[in-house]
């Protein structure tokens, strides 16, 4: 299944303006769009500008939904690879959510390194602005169903570039840039047998270099990757549950 084009949100646009900034000059054919740079209190453009105009009415609101704390993380969150916890944190949370949208078992999720924008997530209150710096695109959670085959190519392609998060219940090593000695929820990985796991549309459509993937057909669950992590904390905080993630040897590259 192929995803839909996605609508603006015009509010959550402006806060990723809000937290990253910009002011550039872009060249589209004959047309020149201006881009400004905008901080939290500051448009940096003229006064009376449409920009500011059309901020103005949106930035307490914004403010107030961004600042919403969700749940709490228990210790510090970090990313990197193979292994981290901040990895191991998104990676369990959408195989969670995965499986409560659906109600099916999946054998694995992935989140390709690049996809976490954020270097950490400190320990404490966590408020729904932070889930949107760690994911702000707007790529929709998938699950794809494949053989075997093309599993061993997904992880030598995670070997290759040192590691990327995947769920609790697989570990693997790295070797010479080759996945090794892989185990599935207890069971050594079968080139044989089909598996089903959870993605982002971006990553199952080719992206992070998959392009082996193209070839298969996935399943939209019509939810944002960073709205199921959102509903993941806010769930865990209902159940008075704080957000927790270790190392586990879930990766372990052998080339280092």
């Amino acid at each position: 299944m192929k995803k839909a084009v996605r609508p603006l949100k015009s509010l959550y646009f402006i806060w990723v303006l809000l937290l990253s900034g910009c002011a550039s000059v872009y060249h589209l054919a004959d047309e020149q769009v201006q881009t400004y740079r905008i901080t939290e209190k500051t448009v940096d453009v003229a006064d009376h500008s449409p920009i500011e105009e059309m901020i103005a009415p949106y930035r307490r609101q914004l403010t107030e939904e961004m600042d919403q704390v969700i749940g709490f993380v228990a210790s510090d969150l970090e990313k990197g690879n193979p292994e981290s916890s901040l990895g191991n944190f998104v990676t369990d949370a959408v195989l969670a959510e995965a499986q409560k949208i659906t109600d099916l078992n999946y054998d694995f999720s992935i989140c390709n390194i690049g996809g976490i924008r954020i270097s950490s997530i400190a320990a404490g209150p966590i408020n729904k602005g932070k889930i949107y710096e760690l994911m702000p695109f707007d790529n929709y959670l998938v699950t794809m169903k494949v053989p075997g085959e093309v599993i061993g190519k997904l992880f030598d392609s995670m070997a290759q570039v040192g590691g990327w998060p995947i769920s609790h219940g697989v570990t693997f090593q790295i070797k010479d840039q080759r996945a090794q000695n892989i185990m599935i929820n207890g069971q050594p990985f079968d080139p044989q047998q089909t598996y089903s796991f959870v993605l982002s549309d971006y990553l199952a459509e080719g992206g992070g270099d998959l392009t082996f993937l193209k070839d298969y057909p996935y399943q939209n669950l019509g939810v944002y990757y960073r709205d199921a992590l959102i509903e993941y904390v806010t769930l865990k905080n209902k159940n008075s549950e704080k957000i927790e993630a270790e190392i586990e040897g879930r990766v372990i590259n052998l080339d280092l």
